[in-house]
């Protein structure tokens, strides 16, 4: 059996067991039997979740029981489920003063790992040029995310990316104080005697 991952049991009416060889003809006993409660197994688990047959008094068939198993498969995530924020910082022409790290938006099914540096792509910052770079969770970020998020399916392209926005540093040029010059010509006489 299987279900996708919906936080919830499975509470499906197919956990009985198939039976084969009872007789069809005359009057029949009634086959005696349970399967595993399924009822707490609500999570993504590697190998599924047994079920087991566990017989009851049946003393007139010899019965061989076959386990069976419970798949809950990862769910998809809705779009917009991860963001990484934007960050600004103002020109300084140094990528020494580049945040390393930026803030992650997840929907509230999504619990967030312990973000490093190595979490995040920053490729795209190609310039330390006034101007808007993308930013986006690099391959071990989204390994990281998923590792913190067993029960999804979590892939790069649940990702919309960020920007490191680079704004124009401010500069102010004081206006020098005006000063008059006065300038005074001379005139230079000759004479002669």
């Amino acid at each position: 059996m299987t279900k996708t991952y919906d936080g919830k049991a499975y509470a499906g009416s197919d956990n009985v067991a198939a039976v084969t060889g009872l007789p069809t003809t005359g009057k029949a006993d009634a086959l005696h039997y349970s399967t595993t409660d399924l009822s707490s197994d609500t999570a993504v688990k590697p190998g599924g979740y047994g079920i087991a047959v566990t017989l009851g008094d049946n003393p007139n068939y010899a019965i061989t029981t076959h386990a069976g198993s419970l798949t809950i498969n990862q769910a998809s995530l809705k779009a917009g489920s991860i963001t990484v924020q934007d960050q600004t910082k103002v020109y300084d022409g140094t990528a020494t003063t580049n945040p390393t790290q930026y803030a992650v938006t997840l929907n509230k099914q999504l619990t967030a790992p312990k973000w490093t540096a190595d979490d995040f792509d920053l490729s795209g910052i190609s310039s330390q040029n006034v101007g808007s770079y993308a930013v986006t969770l690099s391959t071990k970020g989204v390994t990281d995310l998923q590792a913190a998020n067993p029960n999804y399916k979590v892939t790069a392209a649940d990702v919309t990316g960020g920007h490191q926005v680079i704004t124009a540093a401010p500069i102010t040029v004081p206006r020098q104080p005006f000063r008059r010059l006065t300038m005074v010509r001379r005139t230079s006489v000759i004479r002669t005697w």
